[in-house]
């Protein structure tokens, strides 16, 4: 072995790589051997899927899905809806004009049949404006229908 490739046998050699300057001998393969390849005679009888799994199948039971969130049990039905008075709401100004009717209601805008979230007491309920007159208007306060005259918010005392 040459001194040049002293420092590269060892390496190889501490690596497990047996390292020799003679040439490989030849394979022990008999001579004239040149594999073939041919097209598979295999013919499936059905088709398969590779991701179905028979033995589920075969049971008759079904795959449970990873991600399912199992239905909670039935439950009571929600409680009633807070009855809400029609002092609630002050009716500060009706304004009645031909295309959009509108309807100044405790500090809010309210146009016909468009839904305003309001805060009444301490919750927030959506508000809609069902009728618009020149005294009064008729809310739909998350389906309840109540209905508010100028004077309803005369008899009040204002809020700041």
């Amino acid at each position: 072995m040459k001194r040049a490739c002293l420092p590269l046998a060892i390496v190889a050699m501490a690596a497990g790589v047996c390292v020799s300057s003679e040439p490989v001998p030849p394979t022990n393969a008999p001579s004239g051997f040149a594999p073939q390849m041919r097209e598979s005679a295999y013919a499936p009888q059905k088709k398969r899927d590779p991701f179905l799994r028979t033995d589920l199948v075969a049971q008759k039971k079904p795959i449970a899905e990873k991600n399912t969130v199992p239905t909670p049990p039935p439950s009571l039905p929600p409680p009633p809806k807070p009855e809400i008075p029609p002092s609630a709401f002050r009716l500060q100004a009706c304004l009645r004009d031909r295309a959009v009717p509108v309807a100044l209601v405790n500090g809010k805008v309210l146009e016909l049949n468009k839904v305003v979230m309001m805060q009444i007491g301490s919750a927030e309920f959506p508000v809609k404006a069902v009728e618009i007159g020149l005294e009064r208007v008729v809310l739909d306060v998350d389906g309840q229908r109540v209905e508010v005259r100028m004077e309803d918010a005369l008899s009040l005392p204002k809020q700041k």
